[in-house]
């Protein structure tokens, strides 16, 4: 039986193929091997991308805690501390018969003392939503650039916008150094110039049977980064992107805007996948880990996730859903933003105004002299922009009498603006079972008021409306408690 000439052609194509595939297989695994190669000399540059075990020390705010000072000393004898954290006011330091004693001050969260060392500190007061205090109050957080595995919750908050981005720019630095994450898809074709494996059937029954001889019909693999792990990081760069774009973008953050704009070129092959069909893949969801070699991919696909979802942060838990700097939060400042900003919201309608002390409603101290300032938390002021009265916000629980220090501040703000009542606002602790408006005494002439405000309330909206009317009651009532 005679052989036609172009299927000799075939087979010879056919023939070649097979005996450079192994050439083939092992140009495409050179990549890898250096990749091995550098890993087992050491050579882990990208080290700032793992979070490493370290030993959780657990207090409560303004509460003690023993550090082993073996745990803090280094191999020269000196101390191994953060730098942030040795230079900011997270903790009060005594050293005693080799036990090191730190007592936290008013920060709450994971604070790392060094890279293998975390104090976890937790609110002593009873808390339903962090999140929404520091939503609220407009303090963000401290952040300490020190990476850290959290949990995370379904509640969204604005603060982490520049958290995620900043955290999704480090883990996309380390995919534009090492490498897009590719997959092999099979693909066919017919063309006058063959690449892959021939298909013998299909070229002779659906090409020779119609006088096309010029064509084969092939099968190959082709290696593409548009894959779903890739979609996703790319629609979370979106995200984050659309979130700036859609008001004015705060001179800190615009920097990570103009970053994430510019990484959108290393996805420029990987399609937007705006249905985000990503979603059901397993490497997305994290139920199965990427390659080994592309280990540097669980940073950017645990921020992706976070941030495509919506999803907040746990900020007093060590968790593996997403990496990002060390949170903490300074209470002092929160709870008097929070206490500050629910009054002007929720008194927004009454013929009263709710300034800052420490601006707007500030005063000199003294009448003889500008400084220096009379600064109370709070000040309400009427229509004709009279105060009316002092607000003194204390982040600190009690169970009767407020501080003797705090009483004297708020009855000398009290003397300065000629008030007959002023009012310090407390959060309220696990035992108090009273009412939450109280009148602690009189000095001279001035009523000293007490309120103290359930940060765990199962409503927080009726937690506020109770504020506000508590603070209108001392406004425009004679007794408040009547």
């Amino acid at each position: 039986m005679l052989i036609r000439i172009e299927t000799l052609f075939l087979l010879g194509i056919e023939y070649f193929r097979r005996i450079c595939r192994p050439l083939t297989s092992l140009f495409r695994t050179r990549s890898l091997i250096k990749e091995m190669n550098r890993l087992a000399h050491g050579d882990f540059s990208h080290s700032s991308q793992v979070v490493r075990p370290v030993e959780v020390f657990d207090c409560v705010e303004q509460g003690p805690v023993d550090v082993p000072l073996s745990s803090l000393l280094g191999g020269d004898g000196r101390l191994r501390l953060n730098r942030d954290v040795e230079e900011g006011d997270f903790f009060a330091v005594t050293l005693k018969a080799g036990q090191l004693t730190l007592r936290a001050r008013g920060f709450i969260g994971l604070v790392p003392l060094n890279e293998t060392v975390v104090v976890r500190v937790r609110p002593r007061v009873p808390l339903r939503n962090l999140d929404r205090l520091v939503e609220i109050s407009e303090h963000p957080p401290v952040v300490i650039p020190d990476l850290r595995g959290y949990w995370t919750h379904p509640t969204w908050a604005s603060y982490l916008t520049d958290l995620y981005a900043g955290a999704l720019i480090r883990g996309l630095q380390a995919i534009d150094e090492r490498g897009l994450l590719r997959e092999y898809e099979q693909r066919r074709e017919v063309s006058a110039f063959p690449r892959g494996r021939v298909l013998f059937t299909q070229t002779l029954k659906g090409l020779r049977a119609r006088g096309i001889n010029d064509k084969l019909a092939t099968s190959y693999f082709h290696r593409t980064a548009d894959i779903p792990a890739n979609r996703c990081i790319k629609y979370a760069i979106w995200t984050l992107i659309q979130q700036y774009a859609s008001g004015p973008v705060p001179h800190r953050s615009r920097r990570l805007h103009q970053r994430l704009v510019a990484s959108l070129d290393l996805f420029s092959n990987v399609e937007l996948d705006l249905q985000r069909g990503f979603l059901s893949d397993r490497l997305v969801q994290g139920r199965e880990q990427p390659p080994d070699l592309r280990a540097y991919y669980r940073a950017a696909l645990g921020v992706s996730r976070s941030v495509i979802l919506n999803r907040g942060v746990s900020l007093d838990s060590l968790g593996n859903e997403v990496n990002l700097p060390s949170i903490v939060v300074n209470m002092n400042y929160v709870f008097e933003g929070y206490v500050r900003n629910t009054l002007r919201e929720r008194m927004a309608d009454l013929p009263f105004g709710v300034l800052d002390g420490n601006g707007d409603g500030a005063t000199s101290l003294f009448l003889e002299h500008r400084e220096p300032k009379a600064t109370p938390d709070v000040v309400v002021v009427d229509a004709a922009g009279r105060v009316v009265l002092a607000i003194e916000i204390k982040n600190v629980p009690v169970s009767g009498l407020s501080a003797r220090d705090a009483i004297n501040q708020v009855v000398t703000y009290g003397v300065r603006y000629g008030l007959n009542r002023v009012l310090l606002v407390h959060p309220r602790s696990h035992s108090h079972r009273g009412t939450s408006l109280r009148q602690l005494g009189t000095i001279g002439e001035i009523e000293v008021w007490q309120y103290q405000l359930d940060l765990a309330a199962d409503d927080p909206s009726t937690e506020g409306d109770a504020l506000r009317h508590a603070v209108e009651s001392l406004l425009v009532s004679e007794s408040p408690n009547e």
